[in-house]
């Protein structure tokens, strides 16, 4: 669990799931959003800034989301 750019939630489950508060503040109102990552669980996520999210994965997977929305795609590649 950890805070967002914008000051709202996010929150990791069992499984790897990725929910994020609909509101700022501590909140206890929830969405599930879309991961794309194959199968592997999320360990954990980081915001650069509001538009830009990091999570990192199982087995080295990194995904990332540029465009503000309220979903990770997988990287193409690792280093």
């Amino acid at each position: 669990m950890g805070w967002r750019a914008d000051g709202g939630l996010w929150l990791l489950v069992r499984g790897g799931g990725l929910f994020l508060s609909k509101g700022t503040g501590i909140v206890e109102d929830f969405e599930e959003a879309l991961v794309q990552s194959r199968g592997f669980g999320i360990l954990d996520v980081g915001y650069r800034s509001k538009d830009e999210a990091w999570a990192a994965g199982g087995s080295g997977v990194l995904l990332k989301n540029n465009q503000g929305r309220q979903d990770l795609g997988a990287r193409q590649g690792r280093r």
